[in-house]
């Protein structure tokens, strides 16, 4: 399965605008896809991507990280999800962090 991101930030970062969502794209999405994302991360808030990853037509898993931020550091964690939903074994809709 090829990977087209391993790292998106929902909002614009540094000097851009950070009120400007990075979304435009998110209908063109046309294949499975696993967003893992921190309860903390200052780029999207929970609900904003439940709200619009729902503009992907296609399948589409969300994995909240409870209190995690842009950068969890939970890689063990992390490629067990990855590692999961690649093969079409279930995964957590939310990891606590270890």
């Amino acid at each position: 399965m090829p990977v087209r991101r391993i790292e998106f930030p929902y909002r614009a970062v540094g000097r851009r605008a950070p009120e400007r969502l990075r979304i435009d794209h998110l209908p063109a999405v046309q294949v499975p896809s696993l967003v893992i994302s921190g309860t903390a991360d200052p780029f999207g808030t929970e609900p904003e991507l439940t709200e619009h990853l729902g503009r992907i037509d296609a399948p589409v898993t969300l994995v909240f990280v409870a209190g995690a931020r842009h950068h969890t550091g939970h890689e063990g964690q992390l490629a067990r999800v990855i590692a999961d939903w690649t093969t079409g074994r279930p995964v957590p809709a939310r990891l606590p962090l270890d």
